[in-house]
């Protein structure tokens, strides 16, 4: 084993960001795409208030998290996304060694934190195990909700999406893509983009347009999401990692679907519609295409994100999540 660094900065630095993201992607059973920096290090820069970045790595392990008020704790330790926890702060293809090292970690009087918050934790998983091994003695601690996500498998790329479909949704799939046919609905496929702003207020356009944004419940609308969404657009973009369909009739845009490509999966990040062309179901089209654009990229995983109804009937398993509070006894 070599000798563990740790390293306090802002933000990582640049060489770091890329063998971490490759930790991340030999990291067994979590929500890759949220604990790598394309997700992580915007939602750290810009959801939170001022926190100090702690990175320890070890060979092919990492430690990362955030320190700064939590719980009405003025220094626990966090994930970097600790509005929604679906990012893991222990990294690595060896969860055994990602717990010794935390171990390591919370012995040393500089990290001295009461209260250490664990999320993106797969439940049914060998870290799960070693963390309860681990810390159940000298710690207590206790099992919060975490976000679960639906994920569909990509498996045998559209045919073999579809033959995991029910004979409804299959239908009515078909039914729409005739009726959009007939009005003259296109698809326009961003695979590469030389402009992220522009993509991004291309997005923007489409939802000012829908119920959500007329209901004032729009994640764009949200404190600091617009902030987020720039940087995370503007990442993934830089990566050649982000994905995005557009739904255009009679030379607009009417509905969009966007993610990104990550350690062999597709994280779905937001989708949206003209509200007046609901009938058209352009966000349920738009995501369609974006999985048969995916058919050609050697992935294996659609990554929906959290458990919202209508995303149920597009996945057939779920990513059950845990969050761990860890308070010092």
């Amino acid at each position: 084993m070599g000798h563990p660094r740790t390293i306090m900065s802002d933000f990582f630095p640049s060489v770091s960001e890329i063998h971490y993201n490759e930790a991340v992607a030999r990291t067994p059973d979590i929500a890759r795409f949220c604990t790598g920096t394309d997700w992580i290090i915007p939602a750290h820069r810009h959801l939170f208030e001022p926190r100090e970045l702690t990175l320890r790595r070890q060979d092919d392990s990492w430690l990362v998290f955030a320190e700064g008020p939590l719980m009405q704790i003025p220094a626990a330790l966090q994930p970097l996304d600790a509005l929604w926890c679906f990012s893991c702060s222990l990294v690595g293809p060896d969860p055994q060694a990602s717990v010794e090292m935390l171990e390591t970690f919370l012995s040393e009087e500089k990290s001295a934190a009461p209260l250490v918050l664990l999320g993106g934790i797969p439940w049914d998983s060998d870290l799960h195990l070693y963390l309860r091994r681990t810390f159940g003695g000298s710690w207590g601690l206790h099992p919060l909700p975490g976000t679960d996500c639906l994920q569909a498998s990509l498996d045998g790329g559209v045919e073999g999406f579809l033959s995991r479909r029910s004979a409804k949704f299959r239908a009515e799939l078909r039914r729409a893509e005739r009726k959009a046919g007939g009005d003259g609905v296109a698809f326009d496929v961003v695979n590469r983009c030389d402009d992220p702003h522009r993509l991004y207020q291309r997005i923007l356009g489409i939802e000012r347009q829908s119920w959500k944004w007329q209901e004032g419940e729009s994640i764009f609308q949200a404190e600091n999401m617009p902030a987020f969404y720039t940087e995370l657009i503007e990442r993934a973009v830089a990566g050649q990692r982000l994905r995005a369909v557009f739904a255009r009739r009679d030379g607009r845009d009417i509905g969009y679907a966007f993610g990104a490509c990550f350690g062999g999966s597709f994280r779905g990040l937001q989708m949206g519609y003209h509200r007046d062309c609901a009938t058209l179901a352009p966000g349920n089209l738009c995501q369609w295409e974006l999985i048969k654009c995916l058919e050609t990229e050697n992935l294996t995983t659609y990554d929906l994100g959290m458990e919202i109804g209508y995303k149920a009937r597009w996945a057939e398993r779920k990513l059950k999540l845990v969050t761990l509070l860890m308070l010092r006894t």
